[in-house]
């Protein structure tokens, strides 16, 4: 699974919009929106993959694990 939507499926699994995780994670929402839609073609800063994994409440490893986990 691509980090974007890895991203937007864990946003949505905890209720959350664009917008609360933009302010939960500080990163801008068109940010995201470019995230969650592929469309960063220069790669995703490091920072933000941070902040974001915190604010959904997972580690950096979890989010870039490419390995699907089964509940």
């Amino acid at each position: 699974m691509e980090l974007g939507n890895k991203i937007k499926a864990l946003r949505l699994q905890k209720k959350l919009t664009q917008a609360d995780l933009s302010k939960l994670a500080q990163v801008a929402q068109s940010v995201i929106s470019d995230i969650e839609n592929n469309k960063r073609k220069q790669g995703i800063s490091v920072i933000y993959v941070q902040r974001l994994a915190k604010a959904i409440g997972v580690t950096v490893a979890e989010l870039l694990d490419e390995e699907e986990q089964t509940a």
